[in-house]
């Protein structure tokens, strides 16, 4: 699921993040971006890689159903596994007892210890895993449930894994391109570093010298979204010589740890001098 891409955090994100990340696509945005009501409680899921397609209240459950990849489109595919959304109107004590009721089957997954994550504004800035959680699966579907008392009167998100959005890979690539072509550290943590745990805030990127950097659009999607092509390799050397290395990830949206991942990978792969090798990649500052 994909879609035009602002963030959802209100006061952490940066001027004019809005503007830069929305986009014009070719198709309307997708039904799994919506917000409703229900009780005291409002769901939200419009806002980047958001997806919650419906939410309906028996008693003391909420019961939540998600958007497949590509939803409403020719290309639609039947895993329905990433969802992110926020829930607020709680105050501290409220409990909240959640279940997504068209999951993909992820059994092995979730035998190995996987769990949702979520974080609380203001309470809980930090992603983290939910205690606990249980998945239970019949009629060809699985059931994935777990409990959640609020801290605060705080909006708090909660996504299949650490989200990653359009957003935050133009950011980077800005940020990557900037340190390549200016050939010094980044002058900031990334933004969104500081909503992860254990803390990032003090990752910086640290690209090597004598590098040829080269950022150029193969394309954009169906949502209009760029899809960009990185080449790196050491400067003044024949690139049609070369031997080639294509790296790519995430090839479905939860794949978020896929873009993780990438983000040590490309300044760590830049070509180094020996005397350069101990800065080389993303390091603590």
């Amino acid at each position: 699921v994909s879609s035009p891409c602002g963030a959802p955090e209100g006061n952490a994100t940066p001027p004019g993040a809005m503007e830069e990340g929305t986009v014009e696509g070719a198709y309307p945005p997708p039904v799994a971006q919506m917000q409703c009501t229900r009780g005291k409680f409002l769901f939200r899921s419009d806002f980047c890689s958001g997806n919650l397609r419906g939410v309906e209240q028996v008693g003391s459950q909420f019961l939540l159903t998600i958007g497949a990849d590509c939803e409403d489109t020719p290309f639609q595919a039947h895993a329905k596994s990433w969802f992110y959304f926020s829930v607020s109107g709680g105050k501290k004590g409220d409990k909240l007892s959640l279940s997504i009721i068209n999951m993909a089957k992820q059994k092995n997954l979730f035998s190995m210890g996987h769990r949702p994550v979520m974080r609380a504004e203001p309470s809980t800035p930090r992603w983290v895993h939910v205690p606990s959680c249980a998945l239970r699966s019949s009629d060809g579907a699985a059931r994935l449930s777990w409990d959640y008392e609020f801290l605060g009167e705080d909006v708090v998100y909660f996504a299949f894994a650490v989200p990653y959005s359009m957003l935050e890979v133009q950011l980077f690539m800005n940020q990557l391109e900037q340190c390549f072509t200016t050939h010094r550290p980044a002058d900031d943590s990334l933004w969104f570093f500081k909503h992860l745990h254990p803390p990032g805030d003090d990752w910086v990127l640290r690209p090597g010298h004598n590098v040829s950097f080269v950022r150029t659009q193969l394309c954009k999607s169906l949502d209009g979204n760029p899809v960009e092509l990185l080449r790196i390799s050491a400067a003044g050397e024949d690139a049609a010589a070369k031997q080639v290395i294509f790296v790519s990830s995430r090839v479905h949206p939860g794949e978020t740890p896929g873009q993780f991942m990438m983000l040590a990978f490309l300044p760590s792969s830049s070509p180094q001098t020996p005397e350069q090798k101990p800065s080389a990649g993303g390091s603590k500052s």
